[in-house]
């Protein structure tokens, strides 16, 4: 589920991204619910490291002093960026919404004494030379957005791994975790459990999701059953009860029916070991070996609904985790887990798992195919790729909407079809709409005065 963190949140936290969970930071005590108390000009977030996919702060930024003496000189405005970079989880969005430089906004509270301009977060938290280093900023950020909305300027920056921090060390051991999602055809679940354990490379340790009665497990310690309670009934929700079971470096999602080379395993784990690949997946066409940014192998493997065969490193897994607004929402995060990646080694698709055959459509699919174009919007892919999931997104929900055929799910269907509605109708911080510059607003006036003397000139050459 996702998780946003508000800043100064008063008594009602904001939730401009539509996260499952909202949870909220103020100086107030007593405000209860998700809210903690903490002054943000001395104290640290008070949450844990990578807890977040979203951080918010609305009109707050510009009350958080730059430099203060307590009683030692500290910068309590970089100190923030420094805890918001911590607290994000990796491609987590930080959001700012704060009245800006020349407006006289900025500077008529006599509490504002942070004024920001519309190159404070370019120039001094942005890659790729943040000039906050100075100050001792050692997160990073790409900018998703920088614009303004009338007199305050909405900024919106994604976090990056830190070169400041250096990259994330390479894990010591080799051992990979595999689940298998055994649910359905036992003979096809049977076929893919063989060619893992076939693998070349042995240390590895399968998890066996929700198998059917058909299943036999073979009697290897390698393998082991697990039944998620009944309240986890979808995939992502047994991927998420599994993961603290798993003890592996590295993490794959493997399905029914996949059919892997022996020696496939082995070959994932080189560039992964070798080049500090934060995942490895099969890249589109004839791909040979090439190193990427996340956002990029997204771009490339935006067509493709499943990416079999990925593999990443499991405690980047673990800090992004798994979405449960659907029953195929693990499509969605493992398309969060590729942004969430510094580096991802492309390799030939012929070296990969082949995938099993497709199933049907879940009733799910066209709100999960919506939830990917905003992720992508949020994400700042190309308009191209953005305008194409859209396409499969409305392409989904028009399959979906086709008379039902006997025993389909109505209700289902119905529910799809509203949430679909609901969230395509919901307010987006990024929004696709072109908004004019205050020179086209004055263009377009003076072209309304222009026709309106107009028409008033005819109509008296008419009397």
């Amino acid at each position: 589920m996702s998780k946003s963190l508000d800043l100064g949140c008063g008594d009602q936290p904001r939730n401009p991204f539509h996260a499952d969970e909202v949870y909220g930071v103020d100086v107030r005590d007593g405000l209860g619910g998700r809210i903690r108390r903490a002054d943000l000009v001395v104290d640290p977030i008070p949450f844990d490291d990578d807890r977040f996919d979203y951080l918010t702060a609305h009109d707050f930024i510009e009350h958080l002093p730059r430099i203060v003496y307590a009683p030692e000189r500290r910068y309590p405005f970089v100190e923030l960026m420094n805890e918001v970079w911590r607290v994000l989880k990796p491609g987590g969005l930080f959001f700012s919404y704060t009245p800006a430089y020349p407006h006289v906004e900025a500077f008529r509270d006599p509490t504002h004494v942070n004024i920001i301009t519309f190159e404070t977060f370019v120039q001094y938290f942005a890659e790729p030379a943040p000039h906050g280093v100075i100050y001792g900023f050692e997160g990073a950020f790409e900018i998703g957005l920088n614009v303004w909305r009338g007199k305050h300027l909405v900024t919106v920056l994604r976090k990056v791994e830190s070169p400041r921090t250096g990259p994330r060390p390479a894990p010591r051991g080799s051992r990979v975790s595999i689940a298998l999602d055994a649910r359905g055809d036992a003979a096809a679940a049977a076929a893919t459990l063989e060619d893992l354990l076939a693998q070349s490379h042995h240390d590895l340790e399968i998890v066996a999701l929700c198998p059917p009665d058909g299943l036999a497990l073979p009697a290897d310690a390698r393998v082991r059953r697990l039944d998620p309670p009944r309240h986890a009934a979808s995939l992502p929700q047994a991927l998420n009860f599994a993961l603290p079971a798993l003890g592996g470096e590295y993490f794959l999602l493997a399905r029914a029916g996949e059919r892997c080379p022996a020696a496939w395993l082995a070959q994932h784990l080189a560039p992964m070991r070798e080049r500090r690949a934060d995942a490895v997946v099969p890249g589109p066409g004839g791909t040979t070996l090439e190193l990427v940014r996340g956002d990029e192998a997204c771009r490339r493997l935006a067509a493709e609904p499943f990416v079999a065969g990925g593999l990443f490193r499991m405690d980047l897994v673990r800090a992004v985790g798994f979405e449960e607004f659907a029953s195929d929402a693990h499509r969605y995060s493992q398309r969060r887990a590729l942004i969430a990646c510094a580096r991802v080694a492309l390799v030939a698709a012929a070296d990969a798992p082949r995938p099993p055959e497709p199933r049907p459509s879940s009733v799910d699919a066209p709100y999960t195919e919506l939830r990917l174009m905003q992720l992508y919007q949020e994400q700042g892919l190309p308009g191209s790729s953005v305008r194409a999931q859209k396409s499969r997104a409305l392409a989904s929900l028009a399959e979906l909407q086709q008379p039902a055929a006997d025993g389909a799910d109505a209700a289902g269907v119905q529910r799809t079809i509203d949430r679909f509605v609901a969230r395509l109708a919901l307010v987006q911080v990024f929004d696709p709409r072109p908004r004019p510059t205050p020179r086209e607003r004055l263009r377009k006036l003076k072209q309304a005065l222009r026709q309106r003397a107009e028409r008033l000139r005819l109509a008296v050459e008419h009397r």
